[in-house]
């Protein structure tokens, strides 16, 4: 199988797109070839070899990568084409992969094996609107990532400057990409037993919700004390990954440090905000949630704008710590009277 890899071009996100074609090209079985478009839109065929820090360095053959029209990719060298490769299209079979998990996804739900089978008619609007309001937090939660990330990479190029805003944003992305390690099993520990609390919760088990709950938070504090101390101790293996220039290595790791100075009490903020969504508290959940979101937009903005673009990855343990509070609190107040109705 023939692959042509196209990354770079004349984009604020230029080195983040080198960079994480150089992470994914271990990943690829078959012929790869790499085409490498530079700020200005020169395009170069490159050795897959080539590490981030040597894209910088501009020593590439003079090699444009062209489409035929025909399906194939053209090679050309000069005036001379070298040669022409079909490419297999990756996105086929990420669609066919999605329409298959979810033919098999229905297959089971309607078959025989489940206890409680999908069936048709009898419809309550009811029903369906507390199962849509038990699905809007999170899926909140996860659309408004992307819309952060895209304001923090605002206001990084808008405040660092052609210096400095493709070296901030570049750090950015290595330490969400880091921060992503810790929040996926995060989210893990707190959403994978929220079928536990509803459960209790639909049995009138109040007494075993809190001592799940006791448990979820011990098991939280214990796995972001661990990523805590990984992260200050050894975040150079991790940034080593995705570059070796000196300087953003350096600033990479210190921006680490500082997205994770907070994660402790952020792990209050996941595994309460899921409690209360598991309780069919989805008003409040969501309301804390959009709350620690609209602190992070608030201070991706005010940050740069008061001190410097690098203040904006401050943005991080500011929510983390202000957000962790005020649920803690709300839950604890409110979790009694909530429970009283489960006796």
């Amino acid at each position: 199988m023939n692959i042509l890899l196209v990354y770079g071009g004349n984009s604020c996100e230029h080195d983040i797109s080198v960079i994480t074609a150089c992470l994914a090209k271990g990943y690829f079985d078959g012929n790869l070839y790499s085409a490498y478009f530079t700020q200005d839109n020169r395009c170069f065929l490159v050795d897959n070899a080539l590490t981030p820090a040597q894209h910088k360095k501009g020593k590439f053959r003079n090699s444009l990568v062209f489409l035929t029209g025909t399906g194939k990719i053209g090679i050309l060298h000069g005036r001379r084409i070298l040669k022409t490769i079909s490419v297999d299209v990756a996105a086929v079979a990420t669609v066919f992969s999605q329409f298959a998990s979810c033919a098999f996804a229905l297959w089971f739900l309607l078959g025989k094996k489940v206890h409680i089978p999908i069936s048709f008619g009898n419809y309550s609007l009811k029903v369906m609107g507390r199962i849509l309001c038990l699905g809007f937090s999170p899926f909140m939660i996860l659309a408004t990532d992307s819309l952060i990330l895209i304001l923090m990479n605002s206001a990084l190029q808008t405040y660092g400057g052609p210096e400095q805003g493709d070296m901030l944003i570049t750090c950015a992305t290595i330490a969400q990409s880091y921060l992503l390690m810790i929040t996926a099993p995060m989210l893990g520990i707190s959403g994978g037993t929220q079928a536990i609390l509803s459960f209790n919760y639909g049995a009138h088990r109040a007494d075993r919700i809190r001592q799940a709950e006791k448990f979820i938070l011990k098991l939280m504090c214990l796995f972001t004390s661990a990523m805590f101390l990984l992260s200050w101790l050894v975040p150079g293996f991790f940034v080593g990954l995705f570059t070796s220039d000196g300087e953003t290595a350096r600033f990479s790791i210190r921006a680490i440090h500082i997205v994770t100075l907070m994660i402790v009490p952020l792990g209050f903020q996941y595994v309460f905000v899921d409690g209360l969504t598991a309780m069919a508290k989805t008003k409040e959940a969501l309301m804390l949630s959009v709350f620690r979101k609209g602190l992070y937009a608030a201070g991706c903005v005010v940050l740069p704008m008061l001190f410097t673009a690098e203040a904006a990855f401050y943005t991080e343990p500011l929510a983390d710590i202000v957000s962790a509070t005020v649920t803690t609190t709300v839950y604890l107040l409110v979790i009694n009277k909530h429970l009283q109705f489960s006796k």
